[in-house]
Parts: C-alpha cells; sequence; structure tokens
C-alpha cells in the first residue's frame, strides 16, 4: 500500500544446543527452551496479526523451526527458506569444535575453507538485507534469522561501519525493528527508524 511504512522485524532463532560445534546449515534444529521461546514469540505476534504480512527465515533448521511456529500461529504459509538471512558460514568447520578449527585452520573464519569471515562477509549481508527491504515495500516483514545478521543490520539501516559483538546483542527470539516511510512526500521515507532492539517481553510473561 502506497504510504504504509515498510517495517522490518528481525527476529533471533529460539535457543538451541550446538554441543560446542559450528553449525549452520547442519543445525539439528531448536530444543526444549527454544520450543517454548518460539511458542511465546508466535502467541505474541498472534496478537498482533495483522501487522505482519511476510515471514522468512533461514536455512538453518533453529531458525526454520522458529520461523514455522510465528506463520502457524498467524495463519501463514510455511515461512521460505533462504541463505539471505544465513549468518557467516563455517565453510570447512561446519560440525567442528573451536579447538578442532583451531588446529585444522586458525582461531577464526579467515583461514577456513569456504568460510565466511565477518568483516569480508558484512556487505553482502548489508546489500541481502536492503534487497529484503525493498521486497517488503509498504509491509510488515518477520525476518527469523541470527545475531549476526542482526548487527549486520545496524550497518544496512542504522549507518554503523561495523557493529560490534558488544555493541548490538540479540537474545533468543528478541525482536529488532526498523522502520521507514514509503510517502514519498515523507521526510522520514529517506532514512530508517530504529523502533526497538532486542525486545524479549514475551519471554517475561506466563
Amino acid at each position: 500500500m502506497i504510504g504504509a511504512p515498510t517495517r522490518i522485524l528481525l527476529i533471533r532463532h529460539g535457543h538451541h544446543d550446538p554441543q560446542g560445534r559450528f553449525l549452520q546449515h547442519e543445525c539439528t534444529g531448536l530444543d526444549d527452551l527454544g520450543r517454548a521461546q518460539a511458542d511465546r514469540l508466535a502467541r505474541r505476534l498472534a496478537a498482533t496479526s495483522d501487522l505482519i504480512d511476510l515471514v522468512l527465515a533461514s536455512r538453518a533448521a533453529r531458525a526454520h523451526q522458529t520461523a514455522t511456529v510465528v506463520a502457524e500461529a498467524l495463519g501463514s504459509p510455511e515461512p521460505d527458506r533462504t541463505c539471505d538471512l544465513c549468518e557467516m558460514h563455517p565453510g570447512a568447520a561446519e560440525g567442528l569444535t573451536y579447538p578442532d578449527m583451531a588446529e585444522r585452520f586458525g582461531p577464526n573464519y579467515r583461514s577456513v575453507p569456504g568460510a565466511e569471515y565477518f568483516p569480508d562477509w558484512l556487505p553482502g549481508a548489508v546489500a541481502r538485507l536492503r534487497s529484503l527491504a525493498d521486497r517488503a515495500s509498504g509491509r510488515a516483514a518477520a525476518l527469523i534469522t541470527h545475531s549476526g545478521v542482526i548487527k549486520a543490520s545496524f550497518a544496512a539501516f542504522g549507518r554503523m561501519d561495523e557493529p560490534s559483538a558488544e555493541a548490538v546483542v540479540a537474545d533468543n527470539t528478541a525482536i529488532t525493528e526498523w522502520s521507514r516511510s514509503t510517502d514519498p512526500d515523507d521526510p522520514r521515507s529517506k532514512v530508517w527508524s530504529l523502533v526497538r532492539h532486542n525486545d524479549t517481553a514475551h519471554l517475561l510473561t506466563r
């Protein structure tokens, strides 16, 4: 709808137990705590279901399972899975523990074959988020993703050069929302506004 704001709700997946391993596409999904968190998130979003038009998820099982619970509560179709919402892929470190990775390749993803190192990954993540925002223009999109992508949103929408782990924290099922007017006569159509960050109010009530 012309003039309706674009609302991007970036939501971190529910809790999972990687058992100390780097897991992205090989993730086994939510644990009991994560499923409970996803249920509370879904019930909260369902209370304002008229505000959510689109649900997408990364390809990791923990994100897709969280998104599926949300979509069911909203009466939405099965959420699409997209690597546009994946955080850094571990490449050859997938399934390894940190000591295993450090011994074989080095202390971070920079030296891991096929892995994505955060400073190199960030520009592409910014471009992908902006593309998803264009796709959702004039609508509200719930994007179930990862902490790295939520950090990247502060560069994509908040003009932060390189968000740090200390500056941007995202808890499991926390909501970070960005909004922008689509009315060309509204000065707010030129910039994104941060509506809320790390919002976990649904986890604080029964």
